[in-house]
């Protein structure tokens, strides 16, 4: 029986997690935090495409997001079961989009550890937790932009908490695949550092898993498609909230983006973008032949590579799993058993569709409540983390 339950580990991390201490233990669940160091090789550029003023636009984007320090060199932490030895495996969290702290994801993260006896690796994608500005997250220095975009024409959802990624995405939709891109490299890069013995508590060869909620499924699937250099040969993949192509995903919402920029991503995505990798041009190039490229390429829609699709997601067999909520609203249950009938039918890997006593929604599916709805909450958070400590702990 799990020592703590979701609601009473939240409050006690909020109260002792620091990014600048080294080492931090969480005394009642048996594990220790620490906090590792991590220097990008910055954003990258995909080649040329065809169209002058889009490869202006790019140019201008990346010299813009260029400086950002915080997005270069950041803090991650790694929750390590106590006891101190070297380990030969862990699990990396592929986080949510739009995320500014590790709030929601450090008890997700010590249950696990704890779990499945694996450190846990909380790692942040490009612009996001400790690799964005500060003021991101400040309400008074973001106030006016707010009342901007409130006053936009159609708008819907403009909220201080995704006023920032908000304004980036409309004005720039190609930043989602940037900071997509700089998220895989970095990932690579700190898989293969991890696996030659470079990264402190790990052993080489270590073999890096992969739990990945909501976009971070997106990110996840992509590198477990691509497979570079066969880093994740030997890996499991579970899948919690998310798994569905990116063109069923429904990103509109009060926590996530507002109804402008959603639409400026898939005007962008879904024309041209679309337009642009079918170009002879080394843009197009990258997204068809590189296995980056081709591993978003093939989560961007069903139409764009169905077989590479199914044939990544069924080289993992059983070392898949996937749940979903059934009232998931953003990534729909249904979406991602479409996306997967084909590659459970054909190799067992097994999804379960969830479904809890109490209003959730897909940006908190365990909401941290102060009356008595927090023992369904406590329940069902177990209930889910048990069988994700279950399936990394064979």
């Amino acid at each position: 029986m799990f020592p703590m339950g979701l609601t009473a580990l939240h409050n006690k991390l909020k109260m002792l997690y620091s990014a600048k201490a080294e080492q931090i233990s969480v005394d009642v669940l048996r594990v220790v935090i620490r906090n590792y160091r991590f220097s990008s090789a910055g954003l990258p550029r995909f080649g040329r495409c065809r169209s002058e003023a889009m490869a202006a636009r790019f140019e201008a984007t990346l010299q813009a997001d260029m400086q950002i320090a915080e997005n270069g060199d950041f803090v991650y932490p790694i929750v390590f079961p106590e006891g101190g030895k070297q380990y030969s495996r862990a699990i990396l969290v592929f986080h949510g989009i739009n995320e500014r702290s590790w709030k929601k994801y450090l008890p997700w993260a010590c249950r696990l550890a704890e779990g499945a006896q694996q450190p846990v690796i909380l790692f942040p994608m490009a612009f996001h937790v400790s690799r964005g500005p500060r003021r991101w997250a400040t309400p008074q220095a973001m106030q006016s932009l707010l009342e901007q975009r409130q006053a936009l024409p159609n708008q819907v959802n403009s909220t201080f908490a995704n006023v920032a990624l908000s304004q980036r995405l409309d004005e720039a939709p190609m930043r989602f695949l940037s900071a997509g891109r700089q998220s895989a490299d970095d990932l690579e890069q700190l898989v293969r550092s991890i696996k030659a013995g470079e990264v402190e508590g790990f052993l080489p060869h270590t073999r890096v898993d992969a739990f990945a909620y909501s976009i971070g499924a997106i990110l996840a699937q992509a590198l477990f498609i691509a497979n570079t250099d066969g880093l994740f040969d030997d890996s499991r993949l579970f899948l919690f909230c998310g798994g569905s192509h990116f063109s069923s995903m429904h990103g509109c919402t009060k926590l996530i983006m507002d109804s402008v920029a959603y639409m400026a991503l898939r005007s962008f995505f879904f024309d041209e973008f679309f337009q642009m990798v079918y170009e002879q041009s080394p843009f197009g190039e990258y997204f068809r032949s590189s296995g980056i490229g081709r591993g978003f390429w093939a989560m961007l829609e069903p139409r764009c590579d169905a077989a590479l699709f199914r044939g990544q997601m069924s080289r993992l067999g059983s070392g898949l799993q996937i749940v979903t909520l059934r009232d998931d609203r953003v990534i729909p249950s249904a979406m991602i058993k479409e996306a997967f009938a084909d590659v459970c039918a054909r190799t067992g890997a097994e999804l379960h569709e969830l479904h809890f006593d109490y209003a959730y929604r897909h940006e908190m599916p365990f909401p941290i409540l102060k009356d008595s709805t927090s023992e369904l909450v406590d329940a069902a958070f177990e209930e889910v983390f048990e069988r994700v400590s279950a399936f990394f702990r064979d």
